[in-house]
């Protein structure tokens, strides 16, 4: 049952409809059920592992809490062990064989948000033993913080004093937040239908050929998915967002207009905002972060880099990718001197610096993304080794780039929706986002534009048999 679906559709207007009937107190426990019914319909029993894993937190929560007791580093890391297990056994087990040479034919079932609640939980322990943060002492409570269904699929990864502080309260029925929330989970359709679903046509024709392919259509394939990976995680945060306002819940944004970032540094810090907050809070600091020199500092970045392509999956393509981030990360600290020299020599081009350093920053971003997407660090590599020495620029005139799954009309119409993208996170970035323009418009404007939307993506959307653009990417790491 994936948000994009009429059976999900069915369950948040039950929801709804009883969420603000019923009593106040009884809403907390209206959207566990919820939760367990979202979870059980995705994962099966899968459902019982949450549990435990959730009750097991919840009890390690309260002990660290003791600060009389003796021995709370032990317990505190073998806390955090216990919560790894799990993810560690059932999502990196057949690749930890694989890298042995040992012969592993079992199909294991991973959890859905197996990788979030994961991190969920060793937030929520560290900030109890580092920062003093009180534990819930109510397991329904502690049980709804952890499975909450809007955001357990896909994230913002939750700080348990963060979303605790709006997800217990009593909601009233607010009119403007509902309305807001249903702007938020229109935009999130349309930025999965018109640009997500239909770049995913032609990058996943692309990467999944087997024929030779010119490097021109590689470039091509790698800033579309670039395009489809940024619009799909927007949509489903868009969707989480919009779908928890409706019960007056609000989640983190996850998202800063990443692709209009200066550096590498400055991309991380508008991407996946919670993941990047998180390795920093108890992976980047906890190991020295940059206190201790410059190749402590270095190696610490490293470090976290390759945990967040470890993260990511279970592959020596993600691991690849998480290490080129850190190290496009230190070769700017270390040549950014070497720039400003540049720049200052040929002052003509300190104009335009601020966009050749976005455009060289995107295109950075991108070439790892190659790797990231490939079906292999092999293929990936040979996907860049194309691009630089086989890229055969002839290919994009001559017809071939239409018989990639997009014709030339589908092209011209996902061109329009990413340029759409790209105005909306400048105006986001300059004035305020485009959603709180729309929320201050008159409500027949507002229902104008709404049903507007809503015949663009019916009519132009990438949807249908055969499809699955109701899978979320994310959602598979």
């Amino acid at each position: 049952m994936s948000f994009i679906s009429l059976h999900f559709l069915a369950v948040i207007l039950c929801l709804f409809s009883l969420y603000y009937i019923l009593p106040k107190k009884s809403q907390p426990y209206l959207l566990l059920l919820g939760n367990i019914y979202f979870y059980f319909r995705n994962s099966g029993n899968m459902l019982f592992l949450l549990f435990i894993t959730s009750l097991a937190c919840y009890g390690f929560g309260i002990i660290l809490a003791k600060k009389a007791r003796k021995g709370q580093k032990a317990i505190f890391f073998f806390a955090v062990v216990s919560m790894l297990f799990p993810l560690l056994a059932l999502k990196y087990g057949g690749f930890a064989f694989s890298i042995l040479g040992i012969p592993f034919t079992h199909s294991l079932v991973i959890p859905m948000g197996i990788s979030f609640y994961t991190l969920q939980f060793i937030g929520y322990l560290a900030d109890i033993y580092k920062n003093g943060q009180a534990p819930e002492k109510n397991f329904i409570r502690f049980f709804l913080f952890s499975s909450y269904f809007p955001q357990i699929l896909q994230g913002p990864i939750p700080r348990f004093a963060q979303l605790s502080e709006t997800l217990y309260q009593e909601h009233e029925f607010d009119g403007e937040t509902i309305s807001y929330g249903l702007q938020k989970i229109l935009w999130g359709l349309f930025w999965k239908f018109m640009i997500a679903s239909k770049a995913a046509v032609f990058v996943d024709n692309i990467f999944n050929s087997q024929e030779t392919i010119a490097g021109s259509l590689y470039l091509i394939a790698g800033i579309l998915y670039s395009f489809q990976l940024y619009a799909d995680f927007l949509s489903c945060v868009f969707l989480s967002q919009g779908i928890s306002l409706l019960f007056g819940v609000r989640l983190s944004e996850n998202f800063a207009q990443p692709y209009l970032a200066f550096s590498i540094k400055d991309f991380w810090r508008r991407w996946h905002i919670s993941l990047s907050l998180w390795l920093r809070d108890y992976v980047y600091i906890p190991l020295g972060g940059n206190r201790k020199g410059a190749f402590h500092a270095n190696l610490n970045l490293l470090i976290t880099f390759f945990i967040s392509g470890l993260w990511h999956g279970a592959g020596f393509k993600y691991i690849f990718w998480g290490l080129m981030h850190g190290i496009y990360q230190i070769i700017g600290k270390y040549t950014l001197s070497l720039r400003d020299r540049i720049y200052a020599f040929f002052r003509p081009l300190e104009k335009i610096r601020p966009s050749l350093r976005r455009l060289t920053t995107f295109f950075l971003v991108m070439t790892a993304w190659i790797i990231f997407r490939a079906d292999s660090l092999k293929a990936g590599l040979r996907a860049l080794y194309s691009i630089i020495f086989q890229f055969r620029p002839a290919e994009l005139f001559n017809g071939n780039l239409f018989l990639k799954g997009l014709n030339a009309a589908e092209f011209v119409l996902l061109f329009f929706a990413v340029i759409l993208l790209l105005v909306w996170d400048r105006y986001t970035e300059i004035k305020e986002s485009p959603l709180l323009f729309f929320a201050g418009q008159k409500t027949i404007y507002r229902l104008f534009y709404s049903i507007l939307l809503l015949f663009i993506i019916a009519v132009f959307g990438t949807y249908g048999y055969g499809y699955d653009a109701g899978a979320f990417i994310y959602g598979g790491f």
